[in-house]
């Protein structure tokens, strides 16, 4: 699967790659990979997911928001996510307006890791 721990800013951000992904149970297999590792990273409260050339449906979201609001109020995480345009965006618009998540779309990996390294920390920005 493919995640990394990278470190920006003195932060541990985690990163989940889903870049060119195709088939669904391949999509699905990264999405339980990623709850699992964000579950068990211990004091990490940040998350860049990358989608570009990722061929996201519905059913996937519905997957990743039934996970993502018991994951979000259990393990509060600051979430950045890029390849994210057209239909893409218009499932992802529905997950915030569904999940209340305070995530933010970038174009860039660079934008969303610099978001990242000075957003405010994950209760701050869910009480918010």
């Amino acid at each position: 699967m493919a995640i990394e721990n990278l470190q920006v800013g003195g932060r541990n951000i985690l990163y989940a790659n889903f870049e060119g992904m195709k088939s669904e149970d391949e999509l699905l297999a990264q999405a339980a990979y990623t709850v699992q590792t964000l579950k068990v990273a211990e004091g990490c409260r940040f998350f860049l997911a990358n989608f570009k050339e990722a061929s996201v449906n519905a059913k996937f979201m519905a997957h990743i928001k039934k996970d993502a609001k018991t994951l979000l109020t259990r393990y509060p995480i600051v979430t950045a996510i890029i390849g994210i345009d057209g239909l893409k965006q218009i499932l992802v618009q529905g997950y915030i307006r569904f999940t209340g998540s305070k995530l933010k779309i970038f174009k860039t990996k660079e934008e969303a890791l610099q978001y990242l390294a000075t957003a405010p920390e994950a209760i701050e920005v869910i009480n918010n």
